[in-house]
């Protein structure tokens, strides 16, 4: 059947639009691009990720078309799932339609296995890590996506219902900022106007039987929520995709603000970047989420829940000049204070059944790496006999049940629970806190102090307690036990 006039006008309209976005597209990636390969200067490789859907053939097929004496490589990059029964059906069809149109083709396989982020979740992160590790191989400038207007409207309802900020309710960039940044030319197109085009172009695509499957919220949202919108106010969605656009605006502007005040805030213990929590306190109570946020990220961790973001508040101003804390964890990683520093440590590879188990031979300092930290052993007027010390294994472990142990003598042995209460200690300290045992008995708990049933307070003490203990006291060395945290958090 012919097309209408109105059909082929549209077809044109659509074409002249995408065109010029790949013109806008490549006069951005020319400003970022710093291509090594001097032999090949100037040009822009590009990486196209190609399912096979409406929207990506649209997106091969106006590459193939388009001209510009800046266009380099072209690849076109199939990831195969392996989910769907279909999915070798669709990688000979990505296939050929890559060589109908002159396009190199890569086909990537990927196993996608059960993780805590959801079958979805764990196929885009996989997809994307496919994506980028063959443009790392072919040299892209880009990597070219076929997200379009209608995406962005269900990327924003999805982030406003996790309760997004403002950074995630600017939905998708034109450009991202990675290393081999995402462009994505279709965001001012909707679905319909791609679909129109590549029926009047007479091309082909394949359907994925997942995208009719409503237990994905994105499934949900695009043929339940968005159609009864369209029937209570026709032409929303253009309104729509307005406001995102100018949140992304404002997301770019506090973004610059907020630059000028992070390099305030930051510091440096060792070779790591900390956070200056002196100068971030005197920042304006409302600025200083985004802030957090912007130096967590800078140290690899990100999309931090808002009241993980309030206890860190919380707990800087409440901890005043507390010498060291720890504040959370986030998997592997912890959150240190340390003299007025925000820093980053690696979390102690240690649980509550697990000792670290050693010989003391007189050493004065025994690193334990597990732990992230030093024993000092010391000569005092009070603790612990030396000979004593090294007859017997030592071992460092967490709290373990109830343990008890008594630092101050006119007090009797207490929860190490409740000591670490009575001290001020902060949930994260208390929960990481090194005890040391001889012979599987307390004797010593950091923070806290010795126990005091097993030391002695002075040479005279020890000579005196000469028969009760069956050994020559009065000639010993006495040395006091001290943790001391690493001052450089690892990493």
């Amino acid at each position: 059947m012919p097309l209408k006039n109105e059909e082929v006008n549209q077809a044109k309209e659509t074409e002249y639009r995408i065109f010029r976005s790949l013109q806008s597209l490549f006069d951005r990636i020319s400003a970022l691009s710093k291509n090594k390969d001097q032999t090949n200067a100037g040009k822009i490789n590009l990486l196209i990720a190609f399912s096979g859907g409406c929207d990506s053939v649209c997106l091969l097929h106006s590459i193939a078309k388009f001209r510009d004496p800046r266009k380099g490589s072209v690849t076109a990059v199939h990831v195969h799932h392996g989910i769907s029964s279909n999915a070798d059906a669709w990688a000979h069809f990505t296939e050929q339609v890559a060589k109908e149109c002159g396009i190199h083709y890569v086909l990537r396989k990927i196993k996608v296995g059960k993780t805590g982020l959801g079958l979805e979740a764990e196929a885009r992160r996989l997809r994307y890590l496919a994506l980028s590790e063959v443009a790392q191989e072919i040299h892209a400038n880009t990597i070219l996506t076929a997200h379009h207007r209608d995406d962005q409207l269900e990327t924003f309802l999805i982030q406003w219902m996790r309760g997004a900020g403002i950074e995630g309710l600017a939905g998708m960039p034109f450009i991202s900022d990675d290393p081999i940044p995402i462009s994505r030319p279709f965001l001012d197109l909707g679905r319909v106007d791609l679909e129109e085009y590549a029926i009047s172009n007479k091309w082909q695509w394949v359907n994925d039987e997942s995208n009719s499957d409503t237990s994905y919220l994105r499934n949900l949202i695009r043929l339940q929520i968005l159609p009864v919108l369209d029937a209570a106010r026709p032409g929303y969605r253009k309104a729509a995709a307005r406001s995102i656009q100018l949140l992304a605006e404002s997301s770019e502007i506090l973004k610059l603000s907020d630059e000028k005040d992070f390099q305030n805030i930051c510091g440096s213990i060792g070779n790591k970047t900390s956070l200056k929590v002196p100068v971030f306190l005197e920042v304006s109570a409302p600025k200083r989420s985004r802030l957090l946020r912007h130096w967590l990220r800078s140290q690899g961790i990100s999309q931090v829940p808002k009241h993980r973001i309030d206890f860190i508040l919380q707990q800087l101003e409440a901890l005043g000049k507390t010498k060291f804390a720890r504040l959370i964890k986030f998997g592997d990683k912890e959150l240190l204070l340390k003299s007025d520093q925000l820093c980053i440590g690696k979390t102690s590879h240690v649980d509550h059944g697990y000792d670290v188990i050693f010989h003391w031979k007189g050493e004065r300092a025994v690193e334990i790496p597990e732990f992230n930290g030093i024993l000092l052993f010391e000569e005092r007027e009070s603790g612990f006999p030396a000979d004593w010390l090294m007859e017997k294994p030592l071992s460092i472990s967490l709290r373990k049940g109830k343990d008890r142990i008594k630092v101050k003598t006119d007090s009797p042995p207490k929860l190490i629970k409740v000591l670490c209460q009575e001290a001020g200690l902060d949930p994260a300290t208390r929960e990481r806190l090194p005890i040391v045992r001889r012979n599987g008995q307390i004797i010593y708990a950091a923070s806290l102090g010795s126990e005091l049933r097993a030391t002695f307070t002075t040479k005279a003490r020890a000579d005196k307690d000469q028969k009760a203990n069956d050994v020559n006291a009065g000639e010993r060395k006495l040395i006091s036990i001290k943790w001391l945290e690493n001052e450089e958090p690892t990493s």
